[in-house]
């Protein structure tokens, strides 16, 4: 195939609106839940919310697969429309997710205009599916249950990825399934467990799946109801940190759950690749992993200096009950889960800046975790470690190693324009804050919070607070930052770039 010739053809638009549509489709089937929660639970205004939006979604699948069905060709699915597909399958599918809350009237009062409704409902959404875990709602354990095991359920759709689990239940995309999972899961490589995406798709769902109901038995036994059980596993594997509760996991006051959760909550930030070896009891082959080591070495380091500082200064009265709570919440926004076992606002200032630290990082690459993620911290502190080199022996040819393999040029120059985006979209997007009157401290934890996919943020925005008072076009641009994160900028900025729309 002339390659040259193949990147001049436009965007098959006919392929992209197949695609979209069939998964649209697949979505529409995990509406099937909590509709019939709804009816078990006898919740008339929320049965009839989800079954519009079920209607909804199977109208806009139908109309967007069958008449481009004929049309469709997966030889057309280049690099070009994956980005295409997955981000408008993002946008679109928040756009159904959000429709629950709208039906319902869960942000209806007497003085909310539709503009108002509509914001929140699709700030709640895209949160839930991006797994950011920040909230709109005020009251969570006032809303119908039914729509708390949406909100939930949609968090664990979005953990693994939507688009893989339509690449692996739909093999019919064929060649265009690499494209996708390219762009669904982008990084500085792109793992694969079986030379077939649909097979390594298929994996990776099989092994969440089985996690996800290795935690809810597990929550079981800790005497937590089926319900709450259901809803915490959604969440905790996939690194979401939504809770039915409002004081999310404090609500417990265990021990026990603590504890699993904050173990579930550390699987989350693993690299999936990495647990598919260690659930095959490749533990050698395992540890060689060098993001994974400093993984655990960060974990380990944080929860001890929180702890510490948490017990020093007299917040909690033993070291075994500040190592407790340290853990949980060292873990939770590492992984950028967003749980809460105690409001950690009122932590020391030097606890607070250990965590707001970690936000930035996040977990390993292809784990559920948001953040910057540590595999490219390491290769941005070994080429920095490499410049310091070149000025003491200017003539040495010095190359950059992960594992004793060379990174090249490109995957630097990626890390490199990443950072660079990153601090740029988190500098702009504070100063639109504060422009709409945000203090500075919550300009900067929101933007920050919502590009690392966390939750919580500081200030007025804290662990036990909310974002409803925020002004819509605030809601706005963080609902843009918390889809950027979920997709590592590059997916969905490429669009924007006018290169992208030639020929």
């Amino acid at each position: 195939m002339n390659t040259k010739r193949h990147s001049r053809i436009p965007l098959h638009f006919a392929s992209i609106f197949h695609v979209l549509g069939l998964i649209l489709g697949c979505v529409s089937l995990s509406l099937l839940l909590p509709w019939s929660t709804a009816w078990l639970l006898n919740e008339p205004v929320a049965f009839r919310a989800f079954g519009l939006t079920l209607l909804s979604a199977l109208a806009l699948g139908a109309g967007l697969y069958f008449p481009f069905k004929a049309r469709f060709s997966a030889y057309y699915l280049r690099h070009r429309e994956a980005c295409f597909i997955v981000t408008l399958a993002w946008v679109s599918i928040a756009g159904i997710g959000a429709l629950p809350y709208l039906f319902s009237g869960v942000f209806a009062t007497a003085n909310a205009s539709w503009l108002y409704q509509i914001s929140n409902s699709y700030f709640e959404s895209v949160s839930g599916l991006t797994t950011t875990g920040s909230t709109i709602l005020t009251n969570i354990e006032a809303l119908p249950r039914s729509l708390l095991l949406w909100r939930s359920e949609s968090q664990w759709l979005g953990g693994m990825g939507i688009i893989l689990l339509t690449i692996a239940i739909l093999p019919l995309l064929g060649v265009g399934g690499m494209q996708l999972f390219k762009a669904e899961v982008p990084g500085v490589s792109v793992d694969k467990i079986s030379p077939r995406i649909s097979e390594t798709a298929k994996t990776l769902w099989v092994l969440y799946l089985g996690l996800s109901l290795a935690e809810f038995a597990l929550l079981l036994l800790g005497k937590m109801s089926v319900y709450d059980a259901l809803c915490h596993t959604f969440t905790t594997l996939s690194t979401g940190g939504f809770s039915p509760k409002n004081l999310s996991i404090e609500h417990y006051n265990s021990r026990y759950i603590g504890a699993v959760i904050t173990g579930f909550m550390f699987l989350g930030g693993v690299n999936f690749i990495v647990l598919y070896k260690l659930v095959q009891g490749r533990f050698k082959q395992s540890w060689r992993d060098l993001e994974l080591r400093l993984y655990l070495m960060i974990t380990g380091l944080v929860v001890a200096m929180v702890a510490l500082n948490l017990w020093g200064q007299g917040v909690y009265q033993s070291l075994g009950q500040a190592l407790r709570y340290s853990g949980f919440q060292v873990v939770s926004v590492m992984t950028t889960t967003g749980f809460s076992s105690a409001n950690w606002e009122h932590w020391p200032v030097f606890s607070q800046a250990l965590l707001v630290s970690l936000m930035f990082t996040g977990g390993m690459a292809g784990s559920t975790s948001g953040g910057t993620k540590l595999v490219r911290l390491i290769i941005l502190l070994k080429y920095a470690y490499r410049e310091l080199q070149t000025l003491i022996h200017p003539r040495a040819i010095i190359s950059v190693k992960l594992q004793g393999q060379i990174i090249s040029r490109e995957v630097i120059r990626s890390v490199l324009a990443f950072f660079t985006i990153f601090s740029l979209l988190l500098i702009m997007g504070t100063l639109s804050l504060t422009a709409l009157n945000q203090d500075l401290l919550t300009a900067f934890s929101a933007c920050l919070t919502a590009l690392s996919n966390v939750g919580p943020g500081l200030s007025t925005i804290g662990a036990a607070d909310n974002f409803n008072h925020l002004p819509l076009l605030a809601k706005w641009i963080l609902i843009a930052l918390m889809l950027l994160g979920r997709l590592e900028i590059y997916t969905a900025f490429v669009l924007l770039m006018p290169a992208f729309w030639k020929k």
